[in-house]
């Protein structure tokens, strides 16, 4: 299975994959941000919804020990960086080898 999903969150979206998603997740904020501020001062927990969803993206990827940045993408930004709160950020977790496998630090 893991398989399976690590050339999922690589190979769709013509390749793009994970990135992809996480980049379009937070560009949809930006947009927001830009275009329709008073609907996210209305609605705060819009943002909340969507840095959730950044949150699993990202944990996902750093779970699968994925790069941040695929490699094709050379010096761009992509994906863009986290447009919102900073505490979205804080909540991305950090995975090792020794975590996955459950193994403890003694």
């Amino acid at each position: 299975m893991p398989d399976r999903l690590r050339i999922y969150c690589t190979e769709c979206d013509g390749g793009r994959g994970i990135w992809k998603r996480i980049d379009e997740n937070r560009q949809l904020l930006e947009f927001l941000q830009n275009e329709r501020p008073a609907l996210l001062e209305r609605f705060p927990f819009i943002e909340t919804w969507i840095g959730n969803q950044d949150i699993f993206l990202m944990n996902l990827l750093l779970l699968m020990e994925l790069p941040l940045k695929p490699e094709w993408v050379g010096d761009r930004k992509f994906p863009r960086e986290w447009p919102g709160n900073p505490c979205i950020e804080g909540a991305y977790m950090e995975f090792s080898s020794s975590k996955i496998s459950g193994e403890h630090d003694d």
